[in-house]
């Protein structure tokens, strides 16, 4: 009864459900008392000239700075840009997970929603500063291993997931 249509529109809807209010939920968390404003001082910092580990430190990666500090050039110093952006970037995640599952295990297809369903519930700690690096190095593994699924290595992902490893640092 997994293949059947009925169970599978009930699964997709209840996980889509279940991430929109995943996200809708983090829109209203508080600042993390411990790490949450390190982000937002180290835009701050960025907007100002400053530059991660050379002016100040920080031991996050600091792409996640520097798209804050943009998304502040843009909206304005709010905290809902670094809830946006880590949103968004999880929206990317679950999207591109499901299309590696997909395109990786055809043959369990009816179950990839149940795959899905840990990543998702791991959305609720997306707010943490060092998510977005997880996501990215998520990503790139998801990357490298698309360039090894079947015959000849594929360079162009496997450069691609070399950049967001990268990236994710």
């Amino acid at each position: 009864w997994f293949s059947s249509r009925l169970f599978q529109t009930v699964a997709w809807s209840v996980l889509t459900l279940y991430i929109v209010v995943q996200f809708a939920a983090q829109l209203g968390t508080p600042l993390n008392k411990y790490d949450g404003s390190i982000p937002l001082v180290s835009a701050d910092l960025i907007l100002h000239g400053r530059r991660p580990a050379v002016d100040f430190w920080s031991f996050y990666p600091p792409l996640y700075y520097y798209a804050i500090a943009a998304g502040f050039k843009l909206y304005g110093r709010t905290m809902l840009v670094p809830r946006f952006l880590v949103i968004g970037l999880g929206a990317v995640v679950v999207f591109v997970a499901a299309r590696f599952f997909l395109a990786s295990l055809p043959a369990l297809r009816q179950l990839i929603v149940f795959m899905l369903f840990p990543l998702v519930v791991a959305l609720g700690v997306i707010t943490a500063p060092p998510w977005p690096g997880f996501a990215l190095a998520l990503l790139s593994l998801m990357a490298y291993l698309k360039s090894r699924r079947s015959g000849p290595p594929d360079t162009r992902w496997t450069v691609f997931a070399g950049i967001l490893g990268g990236l994710s640092t």
